[in-house]
């Protein structure tokens, strides 16, 4: 009844013949360790039935935690930033230093919560009087998580956000009254963002320098410095070592 389980176990024995038949057998068994948990958690967690009104409290008890890191982090933040006057330090990982995170891997785990809080108000699976708070936590998570300023987590929300409304509200619910307001709000939202927090679509700005020259020693863009084509930036950095790891691999 749960087909991924097997796509995973067959994930982890392709790991293992890796390993096995690489050059460096000691290496590659470092790597597979690190690994291992993504066999472990399917295997355990994976062939537990747990019944909804359980799964819910979890979901939510994983929701209201990450929320509350999400609010140590920008309060942490913001006195930081009133001791220096640095807007800077409200964005990307100086946002979450005191909780001593990336910010790619924490707006990795406050898309989670979102659409954790969004799944548990549509099915209404929580009292109603606790679920009358979700807006507002949706609300602080969605700035909160803007100014995390991950280009590929702020892109996955919004897309993921923008599919689900054309399946749920369009197709399966016929209500594509709803459905205008649910994409309406998403693009209103990123608008209005974009306008308030610059410093994060500073982070987009990157993508319109994808050139580089390996010779190049300029200095790294920062989200939080003026953006010029000469620098090395996220975008163009991983297009070399893409370049990198193809030679490597033919």
């Amino acid at each position: 009844q749960r087909p991924e389980i097997y796509i995973i176990i067959a994930f982890n024995v392709w790991q293992v013949f890796s390993a096995l038949t690489s050059e460096d057998i000691n290496k590659g068994l470092q790597y597979l360790q690190v690994r291992v948990p993504l066999l472990l958690l399917p295997l355990t967690l994976g062939l537990i039935c747990i019944k909804k009104p359980v799964k819910w409290r979890i979901l939510l008890a994983y929701a209201i935690v990450t929320t509350f890191a999400a609010l140590v982090s920008s309060i942490g933040a913001f006195i930081v930033y009133t001791k220096t006057g640095d807007t800077g330090f409200l964005y990307n990982d100086s946002l979450t230093d005191i909780i001593d995170k990336q910010s790619v891997y924490f707006a990795l785990m406050v898309n989670i919560a979102i659409m954790i809080f969004g799944y548990l108000f549509i099915q209404r699976a929580i009292n109603p009087r606790l679920r009358k708070w979700f807006i507002p936590i949706i609300a602080f998570l969605l700035i909160f998580h803007f100014m995390l300023a991950s280009r590929i987590e702020i892109i996955f929300l919004y897309s993921s956000g923008i599919i689900f409304a054309l399946y749920y509200f369009f197709i399966k619910k016929k209500n594509r009254k709803a459905g205008f307001l649910m994409v309406g709000g998403l693009l209103v939202c990123a608008a209005i963002f974009a306008t308030l927090f610059p410093k994060t679509v500073n982070r987009f700005n990157e993508l319109r320098y994808p050139d580089y020259n390996f010779k190049n020693d300029a200095v790294e863009s920062h989200y939080n410095m003026k953006l010029t084509a000469d620098q090395w930036n996220g975008f163009n950095i991983r297009l070399a070592i893409w370049t990198c790891g193809i030679e490597v691999i033919e």
